[in-house]
């Protein structure tokens, strides 16, 4: 991109799924012409021909042979820890992020242990969590306490790092990228502090969220493999949790949901009084020109693996998370800002061998009635304080996100790309609540409105870059419409 011979051009489908936040695109990028790998990708080279091959895939898994549920707990521990201990390989002390939840206390415990028993290289453990000592009540701060009392040992304080808009123009003019999200950029002040501290690497509880919960299909999954005395334990302990009419609705729903066509299956959910008719996603609308590019480029959409064949709703679930265009991106992200603070980001629980295993253990032991993560709260016993192992809730850093909404302000974006790419009238609204300070709670318009934010500066931070003889990119956006569409 910095190369005197590249004209950047904006891909206006890409941008129009910033927008939009619909995300189905694979290997394209926000520059026309600039494709990147998709996951499980190699590029391979033959006869001056460049072709993309798959290495991986969730049909390669091998499924355990496990008759017990303790032994794919067991399994479950036995592979946790392993993982945890590669990620954590390195000769400097190794960073760890600490929110309070489960699935980063969990890390943290882990390496913790790991490093008393002696199998870790690394010649120390640091915990770092954010200072939310200024945001009225925010909870997490009890459960990272109570992990530092568990584990005896201390969790550095930082503060979330709230850039500026010059700061995000500094960044899109650096990296010739999409110059990121609040809550992402919000970690670059931990990144510093570890790095600071002797640190090269930093691990995460990134991946929990995909694959250690689950839903109610193991209802269907274990009607339909003929474990029959199985159902009837798990249906009894749905009606001791909710009720015998909720878990009937439950079971049923979750049956027919695996057997019947999905117009049957919502019929059936309306008789039942349990459909709930699907909100539409409230963004800011598009122009009419790029409006017709993002619909012509997502009916042509394909996903990376066909997930049809993928047994229960719950396991085609986690295929389409794995493969899902906007966590691929984040991901991208988070590696990027890392290493621009001098740290690696690493993932112990977002792996393939991670993936590979949750694909292929009963839906049942990811979810059991109205317990989340069930297997994993059994595994981490003895490593986690009870306080952390009944959690139910999440942490949330929206407040990060409208923090920088209002130093944005909705005043920090060009009129004429606002034309050239919204409907104006949308937008207007935006700037009105904006302005009102009327924020409650994160919406899809707000993220919508920060792409916009985002796009725009990358580009005007490009077009500062292009050589006098070349062409702004912002200015063949409608002639390229149809080539990147």
């Amino acid at each position: 991109m910095r190369l005197p011979w590249m004209y950047p051009r904006i891909n206006l489908g890409v941008l129009a799924e910033f927008l939009t936040q619909e995300f189905f695109s694979t290997s394209e990028t926000l520059w026309s012409g600039v494709e990147k790998l998709p996951p499980a990708m190699c590029l391979r080279i033959r006869k001056e021909r460049l072709y993309r091959e798959a290495y991986w895939s969730p049909d390669s898994i091998a499924e355990p042979t496990y008759t017990k549920d303790d032994e794919y707990t067991d399994h479950y521990r036995h592979l946790f820890l392993d993982q945890v201990r590669r990620s954590a390989r390195t000769f400097r002390p190794i960073a760890v992020e600490v929110s309070g939840g489960l699935d980063s206390s969990a890390v943290y415990a882990g390496c913790t242990q790991l490093f008393e028993s002696g199998k870790l290289t690394a010649p120390e453990v640091l915990g770092y969590t954010f200072d939310m000592s200024e945001e009225p009540g925010f909870e997490d701060t009890e459960y990272v306490e109570a992990i530092e009392e568990y584990v005896a040992a201390k969790i550095r304080r930082v503060k979330p790092f709230i850039d500026s808009p010059d700061g995000y123009r500094d960044r899109a003019s650096k990296t010739m990228n999409f110059p990121g999200y609040p809550n992402g950029i919000m970690h670059e002040s931990l990144y510093r502090h570890a790095q600071a501290s002797g640190c090269c690497a930093l691990l995460t509880g990134v991946g929990g969220d995909g694959w250690l919960g689950g839903t109610r299909s193991y209802f269907s999954e274990e009607l339909l493999a003929g474990r029959f005395a199985m159902f009837g334990s798990l249906f009894m302990e749905e009606v001791e949790a909710v009720g015998f009419w909720e878990a009937l609705c439950a079971a049923l729903g979750d049956l027919a949901r695996e057997v019947l066509p999905s117009r049957a299956h919502t019929v059936l959910r309306r008789v039942m009084g349990r459909h709930r008719p699907s909100r539409e996603k409230t963004v800011l609308r598009l122009s009419q020109s790029l409006a017709s590019v993002h619909s012509r480029k997502k009916e042509i959409a394909r996903p990376l693996i066909d997930t049809s064949h993928y047994g229960s709703h719950d396991k085609r679930r986690l295929v389409e998370y794995y493969i899902h265009p906007f966590r691929t991106f984040a991901a991208e992200q988070t590696e990027l800002f890392g290493a621009l603070n001098g740290v690696e980001i690493r993932h112990p629980l977002d792996s393939a061998a991670m993936f590979g295993f949750a694909v292929t253990c009963p839906v049942r032991l990811r979810r059991r009635n109205l317990c989340d993560r069930y297997m994993h709260r059994k595994a981490m016993v003895g490593l986690l304080p009870p306080a952390v192992l009944e959690r139910m809730s999440k942490a949330s850093f929206d407040f990060v996100f409208q923090h920088a909404l209002e130093r944005l302000g909705g005043r920090q974006i060009p009129a004429s790309t606002v034309e050239e790419w919204l409907d104006p009238q949308s937008v207007r609204s935006w700037r009105r609540r904006a302005r009102a300070n009327s924020v409650d709670g994160l919406s899809w318009t707000d993220w919508s409105a920060w792409s916009l934010f985002a796009c725009s500066t990358l580009i005007n931070a490009v077009n500062q870059r292009v050589p006098a003889h070349g062409t702004p990119c912002g200015e063949v956006q409608q002639r390229r419409g149809e080539e990147t569409a």
